[in-house]
């Protein structure tokens, strides 16, 4: 199931649409996707997308998610495609709330603890609340730029699992 609305400049094959396809038809299980971007312009654009029906009923069916499989970024040029998508006031704005990091969209503080932004709104993504209400969420990130933000959702909760390379493992666990 697909948990968010897909990054542009994001290729074909790892967008979430195609991830979400690929992996419904190696498991032979269903699949349940939307065409949407990520983050809008505003508030209201995002409300109006997230009125149509494939893409509320997706998010909305995400509360019955029991396994999801999420990226996380920490909050920095070239560590987070959100924060690489967005303008540098919303940036800005975000980092000022006490965001380092951030998984579906879900920004998160350096405790773990969720932080609602003036990007919360903008997003097509399920919510943070639903995010925080699936009981097994495996981080798959790596680098070691992102070592506190992945520190930080473990912390919190938000994740508890983590797909990573030996060096991001070991800079981890020197945190």
């Amino acid at each position: 199931m697909q948990l968010s609305g897909a990054l542009a400049g994001i290729s074909e094959d790892s967008s979430s649409v195609d991830l979400v396809r690929r992996a419904g038809r190696m498991s032979g299980g269903g699949r349940q996707v939307f065409f949407a971007p990520l983050v809008m312009p505003d508030a209201a654009g995002a409300e109006a997308v997230r009125r149509d029906p494939a893409v509320s009923g997706t998010l909305a069916a995400a509360s019955t998610v029991t396994v999801a499989m999420v990226g996380v970024g920490a909050w920095e040029p070239g560590q987070s495609t959100i924060y690489d998508a967005v303008d540098p006031e919303c940036r800005r704005l975000v980092a000022e709330a006490g965001v380092i990091g951030e998984s579906v969209g879900a920004c998160f503080d350096e405790q773990g603890q969720l932080v609602d932004t003036c990007l919360s709104e903008r997003l097509i993504a399920l919510s943070p609340h639903q995010l925080r209400g699936i009981a097994r969420v495996i981080a798959v990130a790596h680098g070691v730029g992102k070592v506190a933000a992945l520190r930080a959702a473990m912390t919190g909760d938000l994740v508890n699992g983590l797909v990573t390379t030996h060096d991001t493992a070991e800079a981890l666990l020197r945190a």
